[in-house]
């Protein structure tokens, strides 16, 4: 028997597969409403992991370089929806790697830094930070998205309140870094 989570986590894995890296796909995702059906599906299955990282997927690549989509994904609710995925499933490295790679793509406009801070997608970075300081790729995503939101000075701030110099610190002294992320980091 199928149930309701796994006719939504389903159809959001293939957008997310669908849109990838196809700027001419994600636009039409868009026109056929994909970005409010895949909120509202976030917030109707909170409890199910698979649906939110799914759907934190499927906004990370709707994001991804398209300022249209980016305004249109806050504008909908994903910015709060991608916090609450990963405010709820704390201990699940799916969520949580998607979560900071979508909250990466949605803070790269400074537009967006005032409303990330007050949803507390900063202070859910720093706990899955902390929670997995293992994990190479959620480290390198969480601090692209610290390193966007301390663009804005007074969010510097807030962010090393609220933790963000001992996660990076703990991250730093973690395993040795992937030679990909290493080379990105010293150009």
């Amino acid at each position: 028997e199928v149930t309701g989570v796994q006719t939504c986590a389903l159809p959001i894995w293939a957008l997310c597969n669908i849109g990838y890296e196809s700027e001419q796909i994600q636009l039409h995702m868009v026109g056929q409403g994909c970005i409010p059906v895949i909120v509202s599906s976030m917030e109707r299955f909170l409890s199910s992991s698979k649906v939110q990282a799914e759907g934190c997927g499927v906004l990370c690549n709707l994001s991804a370089n398209n300022d249209s989509n980016f305004k249109l994904i806050i504008q909908h609710g994903g910015l709060s929806a991608i916090v609450q995925a990963m405010s709820m499933h704390g201990s699940q490295l799916g969520v949580l790697y998607k979560g900071c790679s979508a909250l990466c793509s949605l803070t790269m406009a400074p537009s967006s830094h005032s409303q990330a801070i007050e949803e507390g997608a900063a202070s859910a970075v720093i706990k899955s930070m902390l929670m997995h300081p293992d994990n190479n790729e959620l480290l390198y995503k969480g601090c692209g998205v610290l390193a966007n939101l301390s663009q804005t000075p007074q969010f510097a701030a807030i962010i090393a309140k609220q933790g963000g110099v001992a996660a990076v610190a703990k991250g730093l002294s973690g395993p040795a870094r992937s030679e990909e992320h290493t080379s990105e980091l010293q150009s």
